[in-house]
């Protein structure tokens, strides 16, 4: 519209567009506030769903490490077992052990636990040469599988705890 044509309109005619087009945007309101109270709920139970997931994979990971922990601790008990009676029944002492527990403070924890596996086997071929009692023997057998059951389920549990 040129300047001319719009001073040719009456004004009433302007006041009836522009009330016309008033009414149109307010019957165009309702579905859309509708459809922004639609998209916020969905929002909203999306944030709800993420919550409940995290908190669950929160709640996994903090049983995992607990089980490793309590899988790792509990069997460092039972090789600071296998070290005294080791130590108390033949002359020549099994260092690895004693090295392991430096190196503890300095790996992750699923090396530590992996060297402590591994020092379990050497363990067994160490005591079976310089360990004479059959009755120490078998103890530190048993100490030995006890162990090593621990380490295997503090490594499962580390792993999947990874894995999540």
């Amino acid at each position: 519209m040129t300047p001319r044509d719009l001073l040719a309109v009456s004004p009433e005619f302007l006041a009836k567009a522009i009330l016309h087009r008033r009414e149109n945007i307010v019957q165009s309101l309702p579905p859309q506030i509708a459809k922004r109270q639609e998209e916020r709920q969905i929002a909203a139970n999306l944030a709800k769903d993420s919550r409940a997931k995290r908190d669950e994979l929160v709640s996994k990971v903090s049983s995992l490490k607990k089980e490793r922990n309590d899988a790792q601790t509990s069997a460092n008990l039972i090789i600071a077992e296998l070290k005294v009676l080791s130590d108390a029944n033949s002359e020549n002492q099994f260092d690895k052990l004693r090295q392991i527990e430096d190196i503890k403070e300095i790996e992750s924890d699923l090396k530590v636990i992996e060297n402590l596996q591994s020092e379990i086997v050497e363990h067994k071929d160490w005591a079976s040469k310089n360990v004479g009692s059959k009755n120490i023997a078998d103890d530190l057998e048993e100490m030995r599988i006890k162990a090593d059951k621990l380490l295997e389920s503090g490594k499962k549990a580390h792993i999947a705890m990874m894995e999540l």
